[in-house]
């Protein structure tokens, strides 16, 4: 999944002082309808296609905060107030969800809650058919509502995590600048071997790298997306190398689940789609994952089940629909097809011919009986 924080770029000024970072005191926890009021105003920001609101909703200076601490062995401030300003001048995390979820997408308030003391809300985010979860972890500042950091399930980090990777990054380039050496980066060549289609190879070297490289969350992310395009046992080992590191990953059922779906391990699939619906307290949208499973295995009953819950829990949910009308054609049941078909008329306030480019590759139900008794009616 795109992550929109890693298009940021730094500027590299020559200021010599170091800004000191500190983050605005929170004055109180938020109450359960500031939290609501708070979330529905970032979806709207998001569906309406304006990113100016949403990226104001982000305490940069409690994120910077976590990742850039004073120093009092840096003698080189610069370095540090270079990313401090790329960060606050680049930061655009709504352009990138927006990017993201195109005009098919959408960006979706799940619920509010209390989580360890803290303030969270949790949203769904849909694109290109493959879903995504962010949850933002929110404070009081001065009276105002603000993100203070967030958690991203299919890149499993937090926002501030994924700063802290940047800027190391960031002070490392400065380093070779500064000391004109060589890339130690054990992980370019891996990436470019991946990038040129040798994924073995870039797995090999990957499993060579030292174990503090190796057992870390990043790498161990790098590890299974690599193994992922290889054989089912080299990705379900890596798998299990990355559960016994990461046992308490929120994201550790989400991030491995097309793996286990590409290599057909399916019951693991289903356990983990379950784990994550009683994490997230129940989205009806992964019925969709649990139908297209169910599919793949032949249980047709099942997956047709699940679809429905889909329509009925989300009835402007198109692609619900559209998923349940290619199972019934698939399966030849043409009755059920010219039913689902008024039912997308009705609730979607459609006309016949505006369903038709959804059946013209199904052309034993364009000759059957039902079809043309639905198409005359």
């Amino acid at each position: 999944m795109y992550s929109p924080i890693r298009k940021i770029s730094f500027y590299f000024l020559s200021l010599g002082l170091l800004v000191v970072i500190t983050p605005r005191i929170s004055r109180a926890a938020v109450e359960y309808d500031e939290l609501i009021i708070f979330a529905e105003q970032l979806e709207s920001s998001i569906s309406s296609g304006n990113p100016y609101y949403f990226n104001l909703c982000f305490d940069m200076e409690a994120i910077i905060s976590k990742v850039v601490k004073q120093d009092e062995n840096n003698s080189d401030n610069a370095f540090v107030q270079g990313f401090v300003e790329g960060v606050r001048q680049e930061f655009d995390f709504g352009t990138g969800i927006i990017d993201e979820i195109g005009s098919e997408g959408s960006f979706s308030f799940i619920r509010a809650y209390q989580q360890n003391g803290k303030s969270k809300i949790l949203f769904r985010l849909i694109s290109n058919y493959s879903i995504d979860y962010h949850e933002y972890e929110v404070e009081l500042r001065e009276d105002k509502v603000m993100i203070v950091d967030g958690y991203i399930f299919t890149s499993a980090e937090t926002i501030s995590n994924t700063f802290e990777l940047i800027y190391t990054e960031y002070l490392l380039s400065q380093y070779r600048y500064a000391e004109n050496i060589q890339d130690r980066d054990p992980n370019k060549k891996i990436y470019r071997l991946a990038a040129s289609g040798k994924n073995l190879r870039a797995y090999k070297k990957w499993g060579k790298l030292p174990s503090h490289i190796r057992y870390s969350k990043s790498n161990q992310l790098l590890g299974m997306n690599l193994a992922k395009k290889l054989n089912k046992k080299i990705f379900f080992g890596t798998y299990i190398e990355f559960l016994q590191h990461f046992p308490n990953e929120p994201g550790k059922n989400f991030v491995p689940l097309d793996g286990l779906i590409k290599h057909e391990y399916y019951q693991a699939a289903l356990k983990n789609i379950d784990i994550l619906d009683e994490t997230i307290q129940n989205d009806p949208l992964l019925n969709v994952l649990r139908a297209n499973i169910y599919y793949e295995i032949g249980n047709k009953i099942k997956a047709e089940t699940c679809l429905h819950q889909v329509i009925d829990s989300m009835p402007e949910y198109e692609t619900g629909y559209l998923k349940l009308l290619g199972l019934y054609l698939n399966e030849k049941e043409f009755r059920k097809a010219t039913e689902l078909l008024d039912k997308m008329i009705f609730t979607f306030d459609a006309n016949k011919e505006d369903l038709l480019p959804f059946i013209d590759n199904h052309p034993d139900f364009i000759n059957s009986a039902e079809y043309k008794n639905w198409l005359d009616n």
